[in-house]
C-alpha cells in the first residue's frame, strides 16, 4: 500500500511517512549529513515535515567503539545544519 503524508485511514489515524534518511551505521563513506540535507531541503521545498528515518544502531558502541563515535559525531552535526537552516 503506498500511504503519503497527511493521508488517513478509515479510523481518521493520519500516516506520517519518513522522506528522509540518516542511517551512518550502514556505510562510512557516504556523506550521511548533506545527503539527509538535500531530504530535508526537498521536503521544505514542497511545503512537507521532514521526518527522519534513523536506527538505534548508528549509535551504539556494541556493534564497535567506532561506529558510536561515528553515528554520534554525525548526527551532531546533522543536528547543528539543522539549526543553522532555521
Amino acid at each position: 500500500y503506498f500511504h503519503w503524508i497527511g493521508k488517513k485511514n478509515k479510523w481518521g489515524q493520519i500516516y506520517l511517512t519518513r522522506n528522509c534518511t540518516f542511517e551512518p551505521h550502514t556505510s562510512f563513506h557516504t556523506d550521511w549529513v548533506n545527503t539527509c540535507l538535500k531530504e530535508i531541503d526537498t521536503a521544505f521545498f514542497w511545503k512537507k515535515p521532514a521526518i527522519i528515518i534513523s536506527h538505534r544502531a548508528s549509535y551504539i558502541g556494541s556493534i564497535s567503539q567506532k561506529n558510536q563515535d561515528n553515528g554520534l559525531l554525525k548526527l551532531r552535526a546533522l543536528l547543528q545544519s539543522i539549526i543553522k537552516m532555521a
